[in-house]
């Protein structure tokens, strides 16, 4: 009888440990997270498979690869039936390619089920629609400032420009104390282009810059023509650094970090950059680029996570993505990305003040697509990064650029 109750006992704890294993919701998230940024997001992991006994999280990087690598990990996953339940991606062109081949989930259900317009930044969801439809969830909203060193403004005797005269002006000042007045770098072209796109919002306007980005007007128009003329007139100007277009991004923020230069243009990950290096809240700052236009905006993009049309438990991806949005997530494990989507999500400002202040600059300031998530990465390797370099190094002329900007536009697609 013993031995026949022990049998059954047995034979019940298997059919149990079966029907849980059953049961089990297994998850693939797959990212482009540093190791230090893997490491605390799978604590993130781990306490919510502790609240949530059921879901199994396994989580996959593909970190230092950005856009040049990750896409294409992706798409063979994708193409293999192997796609990642959840997945980060950038939000405009370089996410269109997911949407369009229809391997994204739209996720307006579950933005409707979780409220989610009511927490997340409007600036950070419109930046990761695609025709009107959100394909993803904004995790963060990057915007890009002008950092500044507080000793070289001294030095030169200027103040944070407010116009765009007295950014110029402060230019002239500092090359004559033999410092760069704007760190950039030509290597990759996106760096450089940054400085384009200050340029072209000043020339343009927000208006009509957001018509450029989405091709509703011309390339081939004053406006253009003046911005390529800055870029021109910069270099010439010596007010960038001497042969910048063969130096790399890494660099240019050494040529900041160590007080060669006296401003770059960055994002909120070059707080945790300058504060790492040793700088303090007393030697650098960052400002609204002046524009001269009304209202100031902040060249920025978001990041998302995606669901995959593929997934075979797209509600359990949803409720996961849902947790992470939560501001109190957000907050705990606010160093995974150093910048939030999330309304109220911010750095501990007793610890980090410069990160706390310019999460405050973002909020306080619309943001604008950067270019290179506007158009097609092939459209800016073959045409805009190719012409940027040809009218600072004097091979072409402004006028010429903004016709072949229009040619290489009015190709996109065909």
């Amino acid at each position: 009888m013993k031995k026949t109750l022990l049998r059954i006992t047995a034979l019940a704890a298997t059919l149990l440990a079966a029907g849980l294993a059953q049961a089990e919701t297994k998850l693939d998230v797959l990212t482009w997270f540093s190791a230090d940024q893997a490491k605390t997001f799978q604590a993130a992991i781990t306490e919510y498979e502790a609240a949530h006994p059921g879901v199994k999280i396994k989580l996959n990087t593909v970190a230092g690869t950005g856009a040049a690598t990750f896409p294409n990990v992706l798409r063979t996953r994708i193409a293999g039936g192997q796609a990642p339940d959840i997945f980060t991606m950038w939000g405009g062109s370089l996410a269109g390619p997911f949407v369009d081949s229809k391997a994204a989930l739209d996720l307006a259900p579950y933005y409707k089920k979780y409220s989610w317009d009511a927490i997340l930044l409007p600036s950070a969801v419109n930046a990761v629609k695609r025709n009107g439809t959100t394909w993803g969830a904004p995790i963060d909203l990057r915007a890009v400032s002008f950092f500044y060193r507080k000793d070289n403004f001294k030095k030169a005797g200027v103040a944070v420009p407010a116009s765009f005269a007295e950014l110029e002006a402060a230019c002239e000042k500092l090359k004559a104390q033999q410092i760069t007045c704007v760190s950039a770098a030509g290597t990759f072209g996106w760096h450089v282009m940054r400085l384009f796109d200050f340029f072209l919002e000043h020339t343009a306007g927000p208006e009509m810059h957001d018509q450029l980005l989405t091709g509703k007007t011309s390339w081939d128009r004053p406006e253009v023509v003046q911005a390529f003329a800055l870029l021109k007139k910069w270099t010439a100007n010596g007010w960038l650094p001497s042969g910048y277009m063969g130096i790399s991004p890494d660099q240019a923020q050494q040529l900041f970090l160590q007080g060669k230069a006296a401003m770059i243009l960055e994002g909120d990950w070059f707080v945790t950059n300058s504060n790492a290096a040793g700088l303090t809240p007393e030697q650098y700052g960052f400002f609204v680029p002046p524009t001269d236009k009304t209202p100031a905006r902040l060249e920025g993009f978001a990041e998302q996570f995606m669901i995959a049309k593929q997934s075979k438990n797209p509600d359990a991806a949803a409720e996961f993505v849902n947790w992470w949005l939560q501001p109190a997530t957000q907050n705990k494990y606010y160093s995974v990305n150093g910048s939030s989507a999330t309304k109220d999500a911010a750095p501990d400002a007793a610890k980090n003040p410069q990160g706390a202040t310019y999460v405050k600059m973002i909020a306080a300031n619309p943001t604008y697509m950067i270019m290179d998530q506007a158009f097609p990465p092939e459209m800016m390797s073959t045409t805009y990064y190719r012409l940027q370099s040809a009218v600072a190094a004097g091979q072409t002329t402004p006028e010429a650029a903004a016709k072949e900007m229009q040619a290489g536009v009015a190709g996109i697609g065909k």
